[in-house]
């Protein structure tokens, strides 16, 4: 099954092998109540713990990710088999997380280009990448 979220914190990462474990943030309430976080914040998304490889570590994306729900001694967490970056390409979108980003500024001007040009929302900028577990 497939979720979506948006990447809120790192708990641990490693930079030689591209593991890691995020905290991520979401409306989606196809989220098991168990996979929740207990803690609540203002802007009341729900929180829940995520592993893989090569998540990216930053909030400018929207994810779609999919894997399985597993049950550790640290919580129940997404083992994450497949993500891709959901990119929202609406200038105020790119505007507002542009200075936060970790993206490239050639990918935020071909996106607002795009956006301007054609005055219609268009997805140009999907990646899928499959992980290994």
């Amino acid at each position: 099954m497939n979720y979506k979220g948006t990447y809120d914190k790192t708990i641990y990462h490693d930079p030689a092998t591209g593991y890691c474990i995020v905290n991520m943030k979401t409306a989606d309430i196809n989220i098991p109540e168990k996979a929740r976080s207990k803690y609540t914040f203002r802007d009341n998304f729900i929180r829940f713990t995520a592993t893989g490889y090569h998540l990216p570590l930053t909030g400018a994306v929207e994810l779609s990710l999919e894997g399985e729900w597993n049950e550790t001694k640290y919580g129940y967490q997404l083992a994450v088999s497949q993500w891709e970056e959901i990119l929202h390409l609406t200038p105020s979108y790119m505007a507002k997380n542009s200075e936060t980003a970790n993206v490239t500024n050639a990918r935020i001007v071909i996106a607002l280009s795009v956006f301007t040009t054609e005055r219609k929302f268009r997805s140009v900028g999907l990646q899928t990448r499959n992980c290994a577990v």
